[in-house]
């Protein structure tokens, strides 16, 4: 007996409109939500480091970089030049650095990845770009999911997620706890996470809000000398384990976006969204504190004729950082050594289009130009400024073509 089933093609959003992911000219993958039951949920490296080209380095579970194809190996404590979104709203700071070890991997339903700088829709990451899809229902009125997972070095995992769906309503609500106490001395780790999606329907709009709070505690075992690491590699750095050296950091992303489908072939999207990060780092030379406040609007507009496919729009974002250094006696924080604030500002503009001359034959273009101002002022330890300003532009554009040479086989470049 023979049983088959016609599975929908895999559609990426994160590079054109809507399209089956084989037919787009570049080397892109594609996540399911399903894909965190194969692999340990601790955090999201072990599923990334599955895509080709993918490699993600990580010392602890808080200090971990990603790398597509030898881009980002320069960075040592984190990933740099790639870019992350949740959704419409940026994982990546305005220094460029983006924080990936924190999210949690059961709340996530799929994740685009395009690997190099093909999308123009998301400003220059040179190595590439992410985009995670939150997980927000499931095909039943109320659906729910529990997940428990013990391991090595106590580790243990315990997370809930609820989902009601209606025609109108989608709601979804999830609360993940991981803990471990490592491998290494001073090692022990502590992650919670919350995340609430809401989505109502009327007509042709839709009005999406998203909440993500992380509240993060780890400890830094840091770096040991050879003879160490052969003979004893469990053992933390001695200056280090004196300290009791970690880093802690609570975040709150939210963002609220809407839908606006004007007819079949026109449609806009607008997000506005803000980022909060109040973070701590404990160091046997010093004590870092830090805050960052991030705020920022995006907007894109989508218009389909015949063959041809184009989307336009802006991105505007402003960020604050106000960060100190005090100095430390055992791990205990002493008096203000230096104080200063940054300020990130940028626009990107974008548009990006697809035309299908034959049925064989697609050809995709864009173009991204970004406008980044950044201001450093020094208000205790140095001599106080009036501001020191860097600004840069970079113009971006990008060309592929694809060709279909068979039923799933396509040539790009």
């Amino acid at each position: 007996m023979q049983i088959s089933k016609t599975i929908d093609d895999v559609v990426v959003t994160a590079i054109s409109l809507n399209r089956n992911i084989a037919a787009l000219p570049g080397s892109n993958v594609v996540l399911g939500s399903l894909e965190p039951a194969k692999t340990q949920s601790t955090s999201i490296n072990s599923l990334l480091e599955q895509v080709p080209g993918l490699y993600m380095q990580n010392g602890t579970y808080t200090t971990s970089r990603l790398i597509f194809r030898g881009i980002g190996s320069r960075s040592p404590f984190s990933t740099n030049r790639i870019r992350a979104f949740m959704n419409e709203i940026p994982l990546t700071a305005g220094d460029g650095s983006t924080t990936l070890e924190d999210i949690e991997i059961w709340g996530t339903g799929r994740i685009e990845i395009i690997k190099g700088p093909a999308s123009s829709l998301y400003g220059p990451g040179l190595g590439g770009t992410l985009v995670f899809r939150p997980l927000i229902y499931f095909p039943y009125r109320w659906s729910g999911l529990v997940v428990s997972e013990n391991g090595s070095f106590d580790f243990f995992k315990v997370g809930a997620h609820l989902a009601y769906s209606d025609t109108l309503y989608k709601i979804s609500a999830g609360l993940f706890r991981n803990v471990s106490d490592g491998y290494r001395q001073n090692n022990n780790y502590e992650r919670n996470n919350a995340i609430i999606r809401l989505q109502r329907s009327v007509n042709r709009n839709k009005l999406s809000v998203l909440l993500n709070y992380i509240n993060l505690y780890g400890q830094i075992p840091s770096s040991v000398n050879r003879e160490t690491f052969y003979n004893s590699p469990e053992k933390a750095a001695p200056a280090w384990l004196a300290v009791k050296g970690f880093e802690s950091y609570k975040k709150l992303l939210g963002g609220i976006s809407l839908n606006n489908y004007f007819n079949t072939s026109i449609e806009n999207l607008v997000s506005i969204y803000g980022i909060i990060t109040n973070s701590y780092e404990s160091r046997p030379f010093n004590i870092l504190e830090e805050k960052r406040y991030t705020a920022g609007i995006r907007n894109r507009l989508a218009i389909t004729k015949d063959k041809l496919l184009t989307s336009a729009g802006f991105e505007i974002f402003a960020e604050k950082r106000q960060w100190g250094i005090f100095e430390t006696d055992g791990g205990i924080k002493g008096k203000m050594e230096f104080d200063n604030n940054e300020y990130r500002y940028f626009i990107n503009l974008f548009m990006q289009s697809e035309w299908d001359p034959d049925k064989k034959i697609k050809i995709s273009g864009g173009i991204n130009f970004n406008n980044t101002l950044i201001k450093t002022v020094n208000t205790f330890g140095l001599p106080e400024t009036a501001g020191d300003k860097t600004g840069f532009q970079v113009l971006s554009p990008s060309l592929g073509i694809s060709y279909k040479i068979g039923t799933n086989t396509y040539l790009f470049l």
